[in-house]
């Protein structure tokens, strides 16, 4: 009896510190479990993936079963034969300069008017001289004369020429020895006045030629044609040139 108390003794006494400690089963379980949650996250992901770019592909297929057209192996880019590129028709010319955004080198030279003036010789005539055709032929419309004011009517009837104009077409001297110069076709004689006006102030060599504005018939209407009388065809070419540098349209009337 005496040992017996003295082991139940012993064993009371022993530390639990001193005794051997049991593996936890259970901190194995969690590890693998948090494993296989990872495990599984990335499968739904490459799964989610792999669905975006299976859609993106049925997208990009052709419909109706027709094939794509593949691209030809040889280079689709080939360096010309000819040295700078094909020549295209147009290269070079001012409007395909400018289509490229260049500067066009074309110039109006406003500066290029005669030098020293044209002098003209002036022809004075009466209403009663005019032959009624102007230099090239054509009919510049019956003088208008003083007539009792009884038949007035009669008067307002017929057509009105200005005096530079019976002058320019009386003459036969000028239109034998110069050229005619035709400046533009207006509405109305007034305008024509005007028009001349304002050329004159721009360009004062036309303050010597004599002024003709001439009515004619042209599609059902009537215009007033603006020309002017020069020296000679040399003259009535030079001074035309000048006038369309200058912008102003102008013609030589050939007799």
């Amino acid at each position: 009896m005496g040992n017996e108390d003295a082991l139940d003794a012993s064993e009371e006494d022993r530390l639990p510190w001193l005794e051997a400690v049991e593996e936890d089963e259970d901190e194995g379980v969690g590890l693998l479990t948090l494993i296989g949650g990872i495990l599984g996250v990335l499968v739904v992901i490459a799964l989610v993936i792999g669905g975006i770019l299976w859609l993106r592909g049925q997208d990009g297929a052709a419909p109706d079963g027709a094939e794509l057209i593949a691209a030809p192996e040889e280079d689709y880019r080939v360096r010309p034969s000819e040295a700078g590129g094909m020549e295209v028709e147009g290269e070079g010319d001012a409007a395909f300069a400018a289509s490229e955004g260049g500067s066009p080198e074309g110039r109006i030279d406003r500066s290029a008017t005669p030098e020293e003036p044209v002098t003209g010789t002036r022809v004075a005539a009466t209403a009663g001289e005019n032959s009624g055709n102007d230099a090239d032929g054509q009919p510049t419309g019956a003088a208008s004369a003083r007539i009792p004011a009884s038949n007035r009517q009669l008067a307002e009837s017929a057509p009105r020429t200005s005096g530079d104009n019976a002058a320019a077409s009386a003459g036969g001297a000028t239109a034998a020895s110069g050229r005619l110069i035709q400046l533009g076709a207006f509405s109305s004689e007034a305008a024509a006045n005007r028009a001349w006006t304002q050329m004159v102030s721009q360009n004062r060599t036309l303050s010597s030629l004599t002024k003709s504005v001439t009515p004619v018939q042209a599609g059902g209407r009537t215009l007033y044609r603006l020309r002017a009388a020069a020296r000679s065809r040399d003259v009535a070419r030079s001074l035309c040139s000048s006038l369309r540098n200058a912008g102003q349209p102008c013609s030589v009337v050939v007799n």
